[in-house]
């Protein structure tokens, strides 16, 4: 097992050596359920690389999408193509170096889906997730895309960060527990995404799960758990406030 360190103690991201595409940390395999969301994204923006786990993931396994990550620390590019085989770039691939919440501010509307990993050596760093980097977060998506915050469960300010990215979304958003580790990821669903139900949710779980090899159905189980509907509501709908008329695609 192959670990990147950004001068601490702290792993960023791991890699098997004799299965070097394998998602190795819960955390990974929970990003990819920006599928279950957009089932037909095309184009996933990242922000924050580390050792290129879920880019490179999506470059083997998922043909269809392109994947367009910005990382503002160019050792890190460097290390995770000198040691953790992330692909050159290619049609499929572009990492960028540059400042991640400028690149959100400059290219509105154009991502599909949009992840979000930006640890340093002591974690989130704490100056980048005001309501202004939210907003453009929310402003990057196209139509219904969903925004993925991998954020650490602990951080003395993982409720301020939730608060944020609720006001960014208008409240449209969903805890996703990660097991075996001290992450939750939060997901921001724009108005235009709709309505969903959990059997929605699941029925994609299943297929995904197939295809990628990925424990989506047990990701769709914490999701539910963590995110019960309100009193009196119907209990197959995931509990997004303000949601339109329209209807996720099946």
């Amino acid at each position: 097992l192959r670990t990147l360190h950004l001068g601490t103690p702290i792993g960023q991201s791991s890699m098997r050596l004799d299965r070097p595409f394998e998602l190795v940390h819960p955390y990974n395999r929970a990003l990819m359920s920006f599928l279950l969301f957009a089932p037909r994204a095309r184009d996933v923006v990242m922000i924050g690389l580390g050792g290129g786990s879920v880019p490179k993931f999506l470059h083997r396994f998922a043909a269809g999408i392109r994947t367009r990550v910005i990382e503002i620390d160019a050792d890190v590019i460097s290390v995770a193509r000198s040691h953790f085989q992330l692909p050159d770039d290619d049609e499929r691939l572009q990492v960028i170096h540059g400042d991640g919440a400028r690149y959100l501010r400059d290219h509105r509307g154009g991502a599909d889906a949009l992840l979000l990993d930006v640890f340093d050596g002591l974690g989130t760093p704490q100056d980048l997730y005001s309501q202004e980097f939210f907003d453009d977060c929310r402003a990057a998506l196209a139509g219904g895309g969903p925004a993925l915050v991998h954020l650490w469960s602990f951080d003395v300010q993982f409720n301020l960060f939730v608060e944020r990215i609720g006001r960014s979304f208008s409240g449209r958003v969903l805890k996703m527990p990660v097991r075996e580790g001290d992450s939750t990821i939060i997901v921001g669903l724009p108005a235009e995404a709709g309505e969903l139900s959990w059997t929605t949710l699941a029925e994609r779980a299943a297929l995904l799960e197939t295809a990628y090899g990925i424990e989506f159905g047990a990701i769709v189980e914490d999701l539910k758990a963590a995110n019960p509907a309100p009193e009196g509501a119907a209990s197959d709908r995931v509990p997004l406030p303000g949601a339109s008329a329209a209807r996720l695609a099946t």
